[in-house]
């Protein structure tokens, strides 16, 4: 059941151990105090940057767009917590001093974070309806998350935490609007350097046509007699060719026959004997001609052989042409666009950061107050002499009132001498109550200068 039952017995408790108890409880007030004053206030500081849209349709301005938000926003957190911008701004600030470069560094990072509020969009799950790949959620992440989802930001928040309110506004300040200014510079330049590179694509891609396109002259004009055009009129010409030779083939015959016809004659008269020379000369004419026909069939066969392969080289090089005048004017389409978003930029149409709030110096700290520390020491030494005297009575029972006499018994006492006080008994009840007096006196005083002190 315990050694204390009844109020009464509280009472006697509590007067029996006060000494112990305000003794515990002065040593953790003690302790509280020197951990309050070794313990700096830190105050903590936000600006807020919001992400503004493109006041022209996103179709205008989707190809002229470098980057989305949360991409640049990405690119430019990493440079502002880069190890010697870090260190910079803890030398202007002088903040943690003392501290090695890698101390002062994890102590930056751990007092600059970077939030922002995005639309991020959700996948749709198998079996679903494809409409809910469309539905997104306005969260608030950190930077990588936005990155990492290709969200849609339209808030950023740059936090900052300092030991002085001014420094951690000031610093907000700093980093918010370098963040808005390495925007900019970074939208500017990366349409700058599409521009310059479409550029000089659409160049290259010209040189290159100009090149292809003496090539196919000059191809043209080295096969010209094999080309597709040229090749009909040689079909014609063969055409032509075979039917003279049809037309030489039956010359000859009539004319071998008549001179075998005269020859067989054993004798001939003058006239028969000039027709007989005459048609022997128109034989050998015939045949001459006989022959330069069949060489100009022979060439024109050969012409024929050779002319798929002048067609295949000659179409691979207007298809070559044709693609490489395609790319030229993708890669003039496209640097428009690089124009156009150069344009929206110089004009402030385009997708831009802007200062919404700027951060202002914290009238209180956010860190716990010394005060507060001083009270929940006070409140632990109490409860821990509590406990230590409660142990005390269970270690140490004894029987002190006749109501415990018998409970404990079961037997009435008959006769009951108070308690005699000792000299000695008096000074420790003595000290315990001066103990308890400058504990709620030092209390007091600390509460009311750390108040004051904030």
């Amino acid at each position: 059941m315990g050694p204390i039952q009844t109020l009464d017995e509280l009472r006697g408790f509590l007067a029996r151990r006060a000494a112990l108890i305000a003794a515990v409880a002065f040593i953790a007030t003690i302790g509280a105090i020197f951990f309050a004053l070794s313990t700096d206030h830190t105050y903590d500081s936000q600006a807020v940057i919001q992400v503004e849209g493109p006041s022209v349709s996103s179709d205008v301005t989707a190809g002229a767009v470098p980057s989305s938000a949360a991409r640049r926003l990405a690119s430019v957190e990493q440079r502002l917590m880069s190890r010697g911008n870090l260190l910079d701004l803890a030398n202007r600030y002088d903040m943690f001093p003392g501290m090695t470069p890698q101390e002062r560094v994890l102590g930056m990072r751990e007092s600059i974070r970077f939030e922002v509020v995005a639309a991020i969009r959700e996948r749709a799950a198998l079996g679903t309806d494809v409409t809910s790949e469309n539905r997104s959620r306005t969260l608030t992440v950190s930077v990588t998350e936005a990155f990492a989802t290709d969200a849609i930001v339209s808030l950023v928040r740059v936090m900052t935490e300092a030991g002085d309110p001014q420094v951690a506004a000031d610093l907000a300040n700093e980093l918010a609007d370098a963040i808005v200014q390495e925007n900019a510079s970074t939208v500017a330049g990366n349409v700058r350097e599409a521009i310059d590179f479409f550029a000089r694509q659409e160049e290259r891609i010209r040189q290159e046509i100009e090149s292809v396109a003496a090539e196919i002259v000059a191809f043209k004009s080295e096969n010209f007699d094999l080309l597709p055009e040229a090749m009909e009129d040689r079909r014609e010409e063969q055409i032509s060719i075979r039917e003279d030779l049809l037309r030489a083939n039956r010359e000859i015959a009539a004319l071998e026959n008549e001179i075998a016809t005269l020859e067989n004659q054993s004798r001939l008269r003058a006239t028969e004997q000039r027709r007989l020379n005459a048609a022997q000369d128109e034989l050998a004419a015939v045949q001459r001609e006989q022959d330069q026909l069949r060489q100009q069939s022979a060439e024109l066969e050969r012409l024929a052989r050779a002319a798929p392969q002048v067609a295949f080289e000659l179409e691979a090089l207007e298809r070559r042409e044709f693609q490489l005048r395609e790319q030229a004017n993708d890669i003039a389409e496209r640097r428009l666009n690089a124009s156009l978003g150069e344009q929206l930029d110089d004009d402030q149409n385009f997708e831009r950061f802007e200062m919404l709030e700027a951060a202002l110096p914290a009238d209180y700290p956010s860190s716990r107050s010394r005060a507060s520390m001083v009270v929940m020491g006070l409140i632990g030494g109490l409860f821990l002499g509590l406990m230590l005297s409660y142990a005390m009575e269970w270690l140490n029972p004894a029987l002190r009132s006749a109501a415990q006499v018998e409970r404990e018994l079961g037997m009435q006492p008959v006769l009951t001498i108070p308690k005699l006080e000792l000299p000695a008994e008096r000074r420790r009840r003595g000290v315990g109550w001066a103990a308890g007096g400058a504990l709620v006196l030092l209390t007091g005083l600390a509460l009311v200068m750390m108040t004051l002190g904030g």
